[in-house]
């Protein structure tokens, strides 16, 4: 089973794996197309998501970290200077 966005009205639609041709949306009652091809996009779409999200929370603990290092150095240096 397969759950696609319907490309007219964007609500779910479900399809069996094997199932492709023309299809009555449930929600909008208008007609669209699925192909083979469209399963393999959606496939290699959703293997990405996992790769981009976890770059992204890679980013941002850097990110932060950097920002609390530099943070951190400038407390440090404040509570120790004797002016």
């Amino acid at each position: 089973m397969v759950v696609i966005p319907c490309p007219l009205c964007e609500g779910n639609v479900e399809l069996e794996d094997d199932d492709f041709g023309l299809f009555a949306c449930p929600h909008c009652d208008d007609e669209f197309n699925w192909e083979k091809e469209d399963l393999n996009a959606l496939i290699k779409v959703r293997k990405l998501w996992p790769r981009l999200l976890l770059g992204a929370i890679t980013f941002l603990v850097l990110l932060f970290g950097a920002i609390w290092f530099v943070v951190y150095q400038y407390a440090v240096g404040m509570t120790s200077f004797q002016g």
